[in-house]
């Protein structure tokens, strides 16, 4: 969804609401710096929101974030007051789960690419160089991304 908000909380707030405005009966949010993903991952938030009762589905990023948020029916408080952009999104995202009374389903960690070392480790992970982290899952094929740090680092390589 494209972004018409100023901060992070009202995007996802609006972007939920906008799905469930369309009578879908559960809405994912994946970040868009996470190109390895396993796929595996987003399967394990579908069937958990496809479980009985209400429920939020974080899956919590290495730098204290999370890349994906899924919800069955809009919880906006979910998203307000958050510290976003800090290593505390998802401790603030979690206290504020338990004080609304939402169930947390947990995904496996995963990392997203934020920093120069992120992007050092992405590329080390394309190349076969750097394990990933996730609880043997295959990592997403990031097909675009492969594409464009070959050329990249093709064209590091002739700089000056």
């Amino acid at each position: 969804m494209p972004r018409q908000e100023a901060s992070v909380g009202t995007v996802l707030q609006a972007s939920m609401a906008a799905f469930f405005a369309d009578e879908h009966d559960c809405a994912i949010m994946v970040n868009g710096d996470s190109p390895t993903l396993p796929t595996a991952f987003v399967e394990q938030a579908i069937a958990a929101l496809r479980e009985p009762g209400d429920r939020v589905v974080l899956g919590p990023a290495l730098d204290g974030g999370y890349y994906l948020v899924g919800l069955k029916r809009p919880h906006p408080r979910l998203f307000e007051d958050i510290a976003w952009s800090t290593p505390e999104v998802l401790a603030c995202t979690l206290r504020r789960a338990e004080e609304i009374g939402l169930p947390v389903a947990m995904l496996p960690t995963w990392y997203d690419v934020d920093e120069p070392q992120d992007l050092l480790r992405l590329q080390a992970e394309l190349l076969g160089q750097a394990p990933s982290r996730g609880a043997g899952a295959a990592i997403g094929p990031a097909l675009h991304t492969r594409a464009f740090l070959a050329t990249w680092t093709e064209a590091q390589a002739v700089a000056p």
